[in-house]
């Protein structure tokens, strides 16, 4: 495994490349997101465990983001889903059955 530190000036430094980059870009956590990539993808950092420099050269970086991604919008429908029921449950007795 390799870490990858990166520090507040070198992250302003490549922020508007990275803007530039991500689509969308509306969020913090868009942005968040898309810069822990682009550090990721250039394969620099220190070997776990030891203070020993690294440096990548794949040309593919395999992420593990899918079930991340896929908890956070399963979450996301079922709060969703639980307001509008709320929602209908206040204005009208006739809410749908779920």
């Amino acid at each position: 495994m390799v870490l990858v530190n990166v520090d507040k000036s070198e992250l302003d430094l490549h922020t508007p490349e990275i803007e530039k980059l991500i689509y969308p870009c509306n969020t913090v956590i868009d942005f968040s997101i898309g810069a822990a990539l682009w550090f990721a993808s250039r394969g620099k950092g220190k070997i776990a465990g030891t203070e020993t420099d690294y440096t990548s050269n794949a040309r593919v970086i395999l992420i593990g983001i899918g079930y991340v991604f896929l908890d956070f919008l399963l979450n996301l429908i079922l709060k969703h889903n639980a307001a509008l029921m709320n929602k209908w449950l206040a204005t009208d007795a006739t809410a749908p059955n779920s």
